[in-house]
């Protein structure tokens, strides 16, 4: 894998392996401006440049904090342009709150963004993440 790093502050983190044509993402913490948020956009954006298309996802979310409604627009926003953009799989390592697992599967839903779902909760963060790749390698992302 040639993960090239796209970001990495205290909010997120976003990589890209063009090859596999995969974006890595991890959103940390509780974003409270919105300007994190529209930096996220941006990045993630600028990430999507370096795929070709189709191309999936792997979203560790297991630091994410349930965000408010302003900032959860930010992430139905992204969503909906990934998926314009050729975004055929997402593999989301979930957190362990109910709530924010509420909220992500709305988010997908209300994006159209095509969900699998591994829980940190269930198998622990760093075997979600195991699981999360060898479903995206049964879908061809290898």
């Amino acid at each position: 894998m040639s993960l090239e790093r796209i970001a990495e502050n205290k909010d997120y983190s976003v990589g890209v392996d063009a090859e596999r044509k995969i974006v890595y993402l991890a959103v940390k913490g509780f974003w409270s401006e919105e300007e994190t948020a529209r930096d996220y956009v941006a990045t993630l954006r600028a990430a999507v440049k370096k795929v070709s298309s189709p191309f999936a996802v792997v979203a560790d979310l297991t630091e994410m904090v349930t965000p408010s409604p302003v900032i959860g627009k930010y992430h139905e926003q992204i969503q909906q342009e990934l998926v314009a953009d050729g975004l055929c799989h997402t593999a989301e390592i979930w957190p362990t709150g109910a709530v924010l697992k509420m909220a992500l599967q709305r988010y997908a839903k209300m994006s159209g963004n095509p969900v699998s779902g591994f829980s940190a909760e269930e198998a622990g963060k760093e075997a979600a993440i195991a699981q999360a790749k060898q479903w995206l390698a049964e879908q061809g992302y290898e």
